[in-house]
């Protein structure tokens, strides 16, 4: 008997067995996959850019080619890990908020994740309105926070001359008062 065989059929067996062992081994498509800096794929064996993620605390910066980069100074992510597109860049601090590594000066060692990382600087709080300001002579905030200025205990207040306090050892008696 005669068996007619097309191109096709004849070259599909080959064609089979050399998928079969790129889909176990994954050596022929997976070692070529590179997502870019800063980004991370969504698992071992990832074989599409459409696996890239933005890890949290990091925001895309560049996307031809792809990068992604940790949010610090003032910037923050999110706290998962989202597509590579270009809506998953670092977000900005508010005015006068900023993160931890901007007011202490010491560099962060990960990524700022969330709104609630933009905070006061010692001195300020959240106003009226959850505009910062600065606090008012008898209030305080020793900031690294979120909150509005605390005012001193009944009877006392901080330097009138001074804005800004930061401690409640700045509170002081108020003069022509007198601590029984």
């Amino acid at each position: 008997s005669i068996i007619l065989m097309t191109w096709e059929t004849a070259r599909l067996p080959v064609l089979s067995a050399a998928l079969s062992s790129a889909v176990h081994d994954c050596s022929l498509l997976c070692a070529s996959l590179q997502c870019g800096d800063g980004l991370m794929t969504a698992g071992a064996g990832s074989v599409s850019k459409d696996d890239c993620g933005v890890p949290p605390g990091y925001g895309v910066v560049n996307l031809s080619p792809l990068k992604a980069e940790m949010c610090t100074n003032n910037r923050y992510g999110m706290n998962v890990t989202r597509p590579a597109i270009a809506d998953s860049r670092c977000q900005t601090c508010p005015p006068n908020m900023y993160t931890r590594d901007v007011i202490s000066g010491v560099p962060a060692t990960a990524g700022y994740q969330s709104f609630k990382d933009c905070l006061v600087k010692p001195g300020y709080g959240i106003g009226n309105g959850g505009l910062v300001v600065i606090c008012e002579p008898g209030t305080y905030n020793p900031g690294y926070n979120q909150e509005s200025c605390k005012p001193c205990a009944a009877g006392y207040t901080t330097d009138p001359e001074k804005e800004g306090a930061t401690s409640v050892m700045d509170c002081r008696v108020v003069p022509g008062w007198y601590v029984t």
